[in-house]
């Protein structure tokens, strides 16, 4: 039977480093220590400790959606190889 391999290897590492990078923004601890006092100066610190917090958790996110879509790519790689392999092979 005919078969054209197309080769993952190098998509898989990147998800692996992907997943590694993802579980490091994951573990890092954005708990900020208690802002003492008032006015202005001490309002932008805490929007800024805010900001923050969302921008980890933002790219958590958009960590795992790029782990994800790689994922599909590479079953769509390795769905079409079988299709293709099957067509040839008749």
């Amino acid at each position: 039977m005919a078969e054209i391999s197309i080769s993952t290897q190098s998509l898989e590492d990147e998800i692996g480093k992907l997943q590694t990078l993802k579980t490091n923004c994951a573990g890092f601890d954005v708990a900020f220590p208690d802002i003492v006092g008032g006015g202005q100066t001490v309002a932008e610190l805490e929007e800024i400790a805010n900001l923050y917090k969302k921008l980890n958790t933002d790219m958590v996110d958009l960590i795992s959606n790029t782990i994800s879509f790689m994922e599909n790519v590479k079953n769509s790689y390795l769905s079409s190889d079988s299709k293709a392999a099957s067509s040839i092979s008749k």
